[in-house]
């Protein structure tokens, strides 16, 4: 097997051992995630069809988002980053 790989295979099955990263989703973080998502003028950022806001979804799924990347974000580029469409 070619040394390159191995350590490439090594690598992996270290970063698969880390724990995740701790991140509080708070109700906060949640509006002031959707707050940027509106300025930016993401669809992500309005009511869905069935009207719920952007903070009641970020609430019931906040293992599934990236809630404080999208905090931190501040162009649709880096939305993007955070695994949100963010398509106009």
């Amino acid at each position: 097997m070619d040394h390159r790989l191995c350590l490439a295979l090594l690598g992996l099955i270290a970063a698969c051992n880390q724990p995740p990263p701790v991140s509080r989703v708070t109700v906060e973080n949640c509006a002031t995630a959707c707050s940027q998502l509106r300025a930016l003028d993401c669809p992500e950022g309005k009511p869905t069809p069935r009207g719920a806001s952007c903070e009641a979804v970020c609430e019931s799924n906040s293992e599934l988002l990236e809630i404080v990347c999208v905090t931190g974000a501040t162009s649709i580029e880096a939305v993007r980053l955070c695994n949100v469409r963010c398509r106009q």
